[in-house]
């Protein structure tokens, strides 16, 4: 006869056991809730290997959730300075080109049978100039298109990893938009108004198609939708507005936005920027028709996060299109330069492109150069240039660089006197442009500026970052513009210190006030 069973004892559990039991369920709980961007990751990763893209030594790690996430490399393994990191096939990098090829999609929609509307009538009639900005609208569509379709998307598995709402300024509140500089007040705009003409052209060539997800552009929500797109694309692309190309994998590895910034906010406190060289970046090298790789420019950990090195921007730039303050900034554009440069070429008909290497004006186009860096000194480019056009304001006769005006010129470069001269008139309108440039970017700020709500802050350090370049800029000019005085004077004796500057020559249909304005298109990088 089996015994008697005995009744179970009460379960009892000590203080220890119960905490450890919480922290499993809260392990558990954060595991669940952080699932989806490990998920995400990983559909990434499956979306590059399928391109043929080759990442041996970088993995992607994402941080945050919903709005909040943020996604970057990092070094699985140590790597060297010169290592190839990355092997991309050219045929991967998105660019207009191979945007239309699509046999769905854009193709479809800006090139259909029997229509007499054309890509140029479309943006003329939504306050375009011209349709020079077609390749930054057919990428922004490109997105736009890719997210509406969500997981039937052959992008999803990068498209689902990009931030719900880019750190752009296009997401500043109009409040907050009154504290920016004027540059970057006016380059928001630019990109707010192009944002509403994409909208716009893209509502009209999905009118009337049957094909997804044109049927859901709604008037509505069109321009709020193609702000995340175009906020995107402007985050990601190599080149320019009119010829943008977004290369995998590298384009999350945004520029870092505290290199070189106080401590106080997370810097190395390094003020002349010296910690920057020892960042991790990478830049691109064409190794063959068929492959781009990106070489690591200095040493990583493992651990290390991983930055690209893509264009150089001016701070104003970079607040609008990052949402940060680049205390690295090391480009600031001569405006009033380029203005006049833009002005006297556009006028005369001349064609940088199939001028000889040796044409004086040959690269005076290339903001990069024509600036100021951060410690306030022009490049070296920006002083020939400024030398350079003043001699051909004085002899617009040899702008076309005939076998004569290179005769003249180097009669002209075998004068010391004449050159010591054009290089007191160069560093006279450095100094003057300075000043200049730096009443035209920066603006006075309200009381509310000063807070230390949402993007308040950053917009402030940008703004002081800009105002403290120009400071050394003006100081810096005005003693090499002393300096080279000095120096005209000793070989000389008629030198002039108040000697005005030459002018454009004025051609009959050219307003002769529109040599004093600044053409606001080279700020907002647009049809200068």
């Amino acid at each position: 006869m089996p015994g008697k069973q005995k009744k179970p004892k009460k379960a009892t559990y000590t203080a220890n056991q119960l905490f450890m039991a919480f922290l499993v369920f809260t392990g558990s709980f954060l595991l669940f809730a952080v699932w989806p961007d490990s998920r995400e990751a990983k559909h990434y990763d499956a979306y590059i290997t399928s391109l043929g893209v080759k990442r041996g030594r970088l993995e992607t790690t994402c941080t945050g959730s919903g709005d909040e996430r943020t996604c970057y490399f990092v070094a699985k393994k140590n790597i060297d300075a010169g290592e190839r990191v990355v092997s991309i096939p050219i045929t991967s990098i998105l660019n207009v080109a191979n945007i239309m090829q699509d046999e769905g999609g854009l193709k479809s929609i800006v090139t259909p049978e029997g229509s007499d509307v054309t890509i140029r009538d479309l943006f003329i009639s939504n306050g375009f100039s011209s349709e020079y900005l077609f390749p930054s609208f057919a990428m922004t569509f490109k997105f736009w298109w890719e997210k509406k379709l969500g997981s039937a998307s052959s992008m999803a598995g990068y498209i689902d990893l990009m931030p719900k709402k880019p750190e752009h300024a296009l997401f500043f509140s109009d409040e907050e938009a009154t504290c920016l500089d004027k540059a970057s007040f006016e380059e928001r705009n630019s990109s707010l108004t192009n944002v509403k003409g994409f909208a716009s052209i893209a509502m009209a060539l999905c009118k009337g198609k049957s094909d997804y997800p044109c049927t859901v552009l709604d008037p509505n929500t069109a321009v709020a939708e193609f702000k995340w797109a175009y906020a995107s694309v402007m985050q990601r692309i190599w080149g320019d507005v009119k010829n943008p190309m977004i290369i995998p994998v590298v384009d999350f590895a945004f520029p870092h936005p505290e290199l070189c910034a106080p401590a106080s906010v997370g810097g190395d406190g390094d003020e002349r920027c010296i910690g920057r060289n020892k960042q991790f970046f990478l830049q691109p090298k064409q190794e063959s028709e068929e492959m781009l790789v990106m070489l690591a420019q200095s040493m990583a950990m493992k651990g290390d996060r991983i930055y690209s090195l893509s264009t150089q921007r001016a701070p104003w730039e970079t607040l609008v299109t990052y949402g940060y303050a680049d205390y690295a900034a090391n480009m600031i554009p001569d405006l009033l330069f380029l203005s006049q440069f833009h002005k006297f070429t556009f006028e005369h008909k001349v064609d940088l492109n199939t001028m000889a290497t040796d044409y004086p004006l040959k690269n005076c186009g290339d903001r990069t150069m024509m600036s100021w860096s951060q410690a306030g000194v022009p490049k070296k480019e920006l002083r020939d240039c400024w030398a350079a056009m003043f001699w051909f304001f004085e002899h617009p006769q040899h702008i076309a660089w005939t076998e004569t005006a290179i005769d003249e010129y180097q009669t002209f470069l075998d004068n010391q006197p004449a050159v010591i001269k054009y290089k007191f008139l160069a560093w006279s309108a450095i100094a003057s442009s300075a000043e200049n440039v730096a009443a035209y970017v920066v603006s006075n700020r309200g009381p509310h500026c000063e807070e230390k709500t949402g993007h308040l802050p950053v917009i402030k350090a940008a703004t002081d970052i800009t105002r403290g370049i120009f400071q050394r800029a003006i100081s810096y000019g005005a003693k090499k513009k002393t300096d080279a005085f000095t120096k005209w004077q000793k070989v000389d004796e008629t030198a002039d210190k108040d000697i005005p500057l030459p002018q454009a020559p004025v051609k009959e249909h050219v307003d002769e006030t529109a040599e004093e304005t600044f053409d606001e298109a080279d700020i907002s990088n647009q049809e200068a």
